[in-house]
């Protein structure tokens, strides 16, 4: 399941035009693949250079048309288990437009379910930003000194 740091990058390469602001998209190592993130919202998946989606039942027939299956996951001692990202085709990889396409489609499968909580909510802050300590105050001290 290892994925190198070139082709991490090449992948946010290839998707940076989704974004909307710098950082909006990024690839994060996870369990020796990469999840693909636009904002928290996870819509991707790395594994052995090879790039998946996020597909409900309606983009699976999509991604099946084209040859391609599931990202199984294969537990030491337990039976595998297809996970809902898909592999993308080589050919829509190498088509900027169709990728985009199929990327929106992904967010919009991954709409469909809660947004990851391990990615911090910082939405405009630079890159810097999100290494600072988390302040010391919290939500109710802070409103008992304002009220």
């Amino acid at each position: 399941m290892a994925v190198s740091a070139e082709y991490m990058g090449y992948i946010a390469d290839l998707l940076a035009p989704l974004a909307r602001r710098a950082g909006d998209v990024r690839v994060r190592r996870m369990f020796g693949g990469a999840g693909v993130y636009y904002q928290r919202r996870m819509f991707g998946l790395i594994s052995d250079e090879t790039l998946y989606f996020k597909a409900d039942k309606a983009l699976q027939a999509r991604h099946r048309a084209h040859g391609c299956g599931p990202f199984v996951f294969r537990p030491a001692g337990k039976k595998p288990i297809a996970m809902s990202y898909w592999q993308v085709p080589e050919p829509v990889l190498e088509d900027e437009e169709e990728l985009l396409r199929w990327a929106r489609d992904a967010l919009g499968a991954a709409h469909k379910r809660p947004a990851s909580k391990s990615l911090p909510q910082v939405a405009n802050a630079p890159p810097q930003a999100l290494l600072l300590p988390k302040p010391s105050w919290t939500r109710r001290s802070r409103s008992m000194r304002h009220g």
